[in-house]
């Protein structure tokens, strides 16, 4: 027997399934043709909104967040998290890092070479 024909059979017996608990909590937000999206949009519940700050403050780059089990939005744009800062400060000052040590190698291959001149103020 298929779901539609047991949902059928319930609906007209009187059961209102949309009013039934099941295994994923989800059933209070049902309607009479399934998950009522607008229900689910109205419907959030403190501890939904603490756990997304939450996961806001320490999601990592792409990731989807969600709310109540509804992805919302991607973590891409608009937020960067302190581990990003943190990797990115680290590459740039590598970066710089290397760049002033080959700097500094070719000075000091220039004043052993004795090919160094400097500016002639006379």
């Amino acid at each position: 027997m298929k779901f539609g024909s047991i949902y059928k059979l319930e609906t007209s017996l009187g059961a209102n399934v949309g009013s039934a608990q099941g295994p994923i909590g989800l059933e209070p937000l049902r309607g009479p043709n399934g998950l009522d999206l607008s229900r689910l949009k109205k419907d959030i519940q403190p501890w939904q909104e603490r756990h997304f700050a939450e996961y806001m403050m320490h999601a990592p780059l792409g990731s989807l967040n969600s709310v109540g089990g509804v992805a919302i939005e991607i973590s891409a744009v608009n937020y960067v998290s302190s581990r990003s800062w943190l990797a990115i400060s680290c590459f740039v000052l590598g970066f710089f890092l290397f760049v002033g040590h080959l700097w500094h190698t070719g000075r000091a291959r220039v004043a052993a070479t004795g090919f160094e001149k400097g500016i002639d103020c006379d």
